[in-house]
């Protein structure tokens, strides 16, 4: 198959990527560098910054990221989503949006009109399907990046319809599209609360302590082995987020051993910080789980235990968690009574009703009577999360 520009397309192995990256650039389209091989880590500062600046010094081999807000991508994950997007696209009268094949489904990407300011990245509705439109200040990963042995393709005349790319009302799919903000809140990436602190492994502290002084280029070798500086700081960053450190700690963390790599960005250095630790908000199940707990509205006795639930959760991209109700007391600013009987026959009431709405599933743990040891209830909210 030959696209409106003359690139083969048949045997998409052979396409060379910088040529590739060449007629985007002629389509007016804003790529991004991405590592080879992986979907993440984007450029420091890549939503704003020039995208010919963040093609220097690039890597020989990489992948292509398209950054997303002159166009958007109705990004669908299983075959239902990709049915009701291709049909909703039909029903307004488009059969030409430019089609991308990723390992876990299918980009169409189109323009859109009339977003909300503070939407930038939401999620299709559970009975739409797994995926979400990406609107503005995020990317899609584009062909022909290879991610996990597997290379992107277009399924169709792509060049052309890039050329005449279709636009639509945000309007057109509003209705399809989950909530993303919180009132009076513009950012649409969502830090929940981290309620557990766990102790820091060595390797953490090793590790930026290596960085310190590592030179560009060069594999970063310690717990693992990392094939650049960023990777091994987005990894160091990743722990001490589920260890329970915030964002602002960890860039003070950050800002007290000062790796190389963090410190060569001088200004951009805490939007880097910031940049990475959004992304991790957005892997496995955290998009999920996030949903779940924008949906708890209320404000009583249950719902708060549901918000810590799922925060912990989040916080460990798991979809179960295990709690002692000795430890929701402490995390509830709550005081037991005589024995502890009157506060936690309240809290046993409570995580039995959430049960009852179907909103967690409980996995009764093991007492030990006479023994301070034995094993929490397990709180699962499996069942309502999307397996991605």
């Amino acid at each position: 198959m030959v696209c409106g520009h003359g690139v083969h397309t048949k045997r998409r192995y052979d396409i060379d990527r910088l040529e590739l990256k060449k007629t985007y650039d002629t389509l007016g389209l804003e790529t991004i560098p991405i590592p080879f091989g992986q979907k993440f880590p984007p450029p420091m500062g890549y939503q704003k910054t020039n995208p010919n600046f963040l093609w220097e010094n690039t890597a020989k081999d990489f992948n292509i990221g398209l950054r997303l807000g002159k166009v958007c991508d109705l990004d669908t994950d299983d075959l239902v989503s990709q049915s009701i997007v291709k049909q909703r696209l039909e029903d307004l009268g488009i059969f030409n949006a430019p089609i991308c094949r990723s390992q876990r489904g299918q980009h169409h990407f189109v323009r859109i009109v009339g977003v909300p300011e503070e939407v930038k990245y939401t999620h299709w509705n559970n009975d739409v399907g797994k995926g979400e439109a990406r609107i503005r200040d995020c990317y899609s990963v584009i062909p022909n990046s290879e991610v996990d042995g597997f290379e992107y393709f277009w399924k169709n005349n792509w060049y052309t319809y890039f050329q005449n790319i279709p636009v639509i009302k945000w309007s057109d799919i509003s209705d399809m599209v989950q909530k993303t903000t919180i009132p009076g809140q513009t950012d649409t990436t969502i830090h929940l609360p981290r309620y557990i602190q766990l102790d820091v492994e060595k390797w953490v502290y090793d590790t930026l302590e290596t960085l310190k002084n590592s030179p560009k280029g060069k594999l970063i070798e310690g717990h693992k082995t990392w094939p650049s500086r960023s990777e091994a700081e987005a990894a160091v960053i990743a722990r001490l987020d589920t260890c329970g450190y915030s964002l602002e700690r960890i860039k003070k963390t950050f800002e007290n051993y000062k790796p190389g790599h963090f410190m060569e960005l001088k200004d951009y250095r805490y939007t880097y910080i910031q940049n990475v630790y959004n992304n991790l908000q957005n892997k496995g199940y955290r998009p999920s789980i996030l949903n779940l707990y924008l949906d708890v509205t209320g404000d009583n006795y249950k719902h708060k235990i549901n918000r810590i639930l799922l925060s912990i959760c989040h916080q460990f991209n798991k979809t179960s968690c295990y709690l002692s109700f000795e430890q929701m007391f402490e995390l509830m600013n709550l005081t037991p009574g005589p024995k502890g009987t009157k506060s936690k026959m309240g809290l046993s009431k409570a995580v039995k009703s959430l049960q009852n709405d179907s909103k967690l599933r409980i996995i009764k743990g093991i007492s030990k009577p006479g023994q301070r040891t034995g094993i929490a209830n397990t709180y699962s909210f499996e069942h309502l999360i999307d397996n991605n």
